[in-house]
């Protein structure tokens, strides 16, 4: 896993709810500027702890897990 890339088309978001995926797609990630995919790569530093660099709306952030 460590390494592994990832992305998640904004499309694909389904909470069980469609008003409130509605809202989540238009409102949220509708605003934003290359919002079609998130991305991210996974980084292991042992057995338990991690981070991943998160690519929203242009940006990237390095997220702990």
């Amino acid at each position: 896993i460590n390494n592994a890339s990832f992305s998640v088309p904004v499309s694909s978001i389904f909470t069980s709810d469609t008003s409130r995926d509605y809202k989540i797609k238009k409102f949220f990630f509708g605003v934003m500027d290359k919002t079609e995919l998130l991305s991210g790569k996974l980084f292991l530093e042992n057995d338990s702890i991690g981070y991943t660099d998160i690519t929203m709306n242009g940006v990237t952030k390095k997220l702990p897990f």
